[in-house]
């Protein structure tokens, strides 16, 4: 199973309504396939990131190409409440587990 355990915003803007912001994403390495199958150390060598503004539909990307890193921070977005955040997990073999989506 895959868990994205965490979606922090840092808001910055004026009363409350930010135009832009920055976001973390936490999340843990995955233990098992979608299948249920276990994972073994080293399975996974990535993830990707995947983010839109709720009003669109084409999503930009971002290849994280080491299976050891479980968080991932953007600087500056624009809208951040706006954004809908996903992250997937990549095997040795390309496959990619199922999309999880960020909650604030």
């Amino acid at each position: 199973m895959f868990i994205l355990s965490g979606c922090d915003l840092d808001l910055v803007g004026m009363g409350g309504s930010a135009e832009t912001g920055s976001v973390s994403l936490y999340w843990s390495e995955p233990m098992e396939r979608v299948n249920g199958d276990k994972l073994e150390p080293g399975e996974i060598t990535g993830y990707v990131i995947r983010y839109r503004d709720s009003a669109d539909a084409r999503y930009q990307t971002v290849y994280i190409e080491n299976g050891l890193t479980f968080q991932y921070h953007f600087e500056k977005i624009s809208n951040p409440r706006n954004v809908v955040f996903q992250v997937a997990a990549v095997d040795k073999n390309g496959i990619f587990s199922d999309f999880i989506t960020a909650q604030p």
